[in-house]
């Protein structure tokens, strides 16, 4: 047979988890019921932020957001010592990252050390989780840097200051660094803007 201190935690740890697993999902029906989820990210809390669209409906991703994700994948695998962008790449993308590649932008990158590319983090943020990726962090004169990488038509910073309190907050919290700035690489105009 089986010990006895066996038979009798089995049937303690399993009442326990019960009530734990039963504990989790009362609180997310809850929340489900007031319309949060559990997750959240950077973006979604700015987009509540801004007014909604009249009809309600979730707009579809768009050309422009097709062509920021294109970019982004170009930075994340990029070598700054010979910057190039993949055969077959986008048009449009095409054009931008030709253009980032002579801007004094990308030269400030390209002469720094990259400490992360697209970093990954989950934190605690009120009642949920945020998470989030990181586009780079880098460090300039010993200092270092948050930036998210931007391929907006038009430079509007104004709108990323919540992102960047949250950018620092996980760079901070995740990699144990001090971060002195936090800013904004707009690859389409090749300009680097302080929020």
């Amino acid at each position: 047979g089986k010990p006895a201190m066996a038979r009798e935690v089995r049937p303690s740890m399993s009442g326990d988890w019960k009530a734990f697993a039963a504990g989790w999902k009362e609180r997310r029906a809850r929340a489900e019921a007031a319309g949060i989820s559990r997750f959240t990210s950077p973006s979604r809390l700015e987009e509540k932020e801004r007014p909604r669209l009249e009809t309600g409906e979730v707009p579809r991703p768009s050309r422009a957001a097709e062509i920021g994700v294109l970019c982004h994948k170009i930075m994340e695998e990029l070598e700054f010592s010979d910057p190039s962008v993949p055969a077959g790449t986008e048009v449009e993308a095409l054009e931008i990252m030709r253009g980032f590649f002579k801007s004094d932008a990308f030269r400030e990158l390209a002469g720094s050390e990259i400490l992360a590319r697209e970093l990954p983090f989950l934190m605690p943020h009120g009642h949920q989780i945020l998470q989030g990726v990181i586009d780079v962090v880098y460090r300039r004169e010993g200092r270092v840097i948050v930036a998210d990488y931007k391929t907006d038509r038009e430079i509007h910073p104004e709108g990323y200051r919540m992102a960047r309190d949250l950018y620092v907050r996980a760079v901070e919290q995740t990699l144990g660094l001090k971060v002195a700035a936090f800013k904004l690489m707009f690859l389409r105009q090749g300009v680097i803007v302080d929020v």
